[in-house]
């Protein structure tokens, strides 16, 4: 492949605190972008970064929240802006983070590469649909000789745009089709979610919502340096399927 630019790392420095020894003071102003997640054995909330980000002395995928989480929790598993201040905290058992944030603002934002589709079935049928691969560009060994710690995900969802409710009565208890292929090959990694409830398979999008889904993307999905196509939508209704481009470096 020809040398590229280094994909942009969704967080942003604002300012660092020096003491007088020339050193880093743990506590610095930090805008980053990630997934706002919910630990459910341990009930700790915290930011999952799509790329790793070193910052004050350590390098990480997540941050632990601090402060008054209660504010954000409608944000819970959604792409979102965090501002806040960040400091190491020292490391303790059960995989608490080094890094915490003590959050100031909070916005819901689009992951970079999204695709959209509008779904427009007569005069008051609308839908937005959306599919990212997070990060767009993926590095499975950074040169540091480093892993992966947070898989890439593929991130779909269903804005419903319409005076009422989106209702589709589902065939099989199968969700959510996602499949990912060369951009000139065929598809080499396929994933279906499914439904919790499959007495029902009635799935309902209430007016001024959304549904959205992130499935982890696996190494063999894409696993040499190219370009790749990622397709996802809801299973055997086609309607709301939707394609998105993303690389491998």
């Amino acid at each position: 492949m020809a040398n590229r630019a280094p994909a942009r790392v969704l967080a942003l420095l604002v300012a660092t605190s020096v003491g007088a020894n020339g050193q880093e003071v743990p506590d610095t102003a930090v805008e980053v972008q990630g997934f706002l997640q919910r630990d459910t054995a341990s009930g700790r909330w915290s930011i999952l970064l799509p790329q790793p980000l070193a910052l004050l002395g350590t390098r990480t995928n997540e941050f632990a929240v601090q402060g008054e989480v209660e504010r954000w929790t409608a944000f819970q598993n959604r792409f979102v802006e965090v501002q806040g201040r960040a400091s190491s905290r020292p490391l303790a058992a059960g995989g608490t983070p080094a890094l915490a944030i003590r959050v100031a603002d909070v916005k819901e934002v689009e992951p970079s590469g999204t695709s959209r589709r509008a779904v427009n079935r007569g005069p008051v049928w609308h839908a937005l649909v959306t599919l990212a691969v997070v990060p767009h560009r993926i590095v499975w060994q950074h040169p540091e000789g480093l892993a992966l710690v947070v898989p890439p995900v593929l991130f779909y969802g269903i804005a419903n745009r319409q005076a009422g409710a989106i209702v589709m009565q589902l065939p099989t208890d199968e969700m959510l089709c996602v499949s990912v292929k060369p951009e000139n090959g065929p598809v080499q990694w396929s994933d279906t979610t499914r439904m919790g409830d499959v007495a029902g398979r009635r799935f309902v999008i209430p007016h001024g919502s959304a549904y959205r889904e992130a499935v982890p993307l696996p190494q063999a999905a894409a696993p040499q340096p190219g370009r790749y196509v990622a397709r996802a939508g809801i299973c055997r209704i086609g309607d709301y399927d939707v394609s998105t481009k993303f690389e491998v470096e």
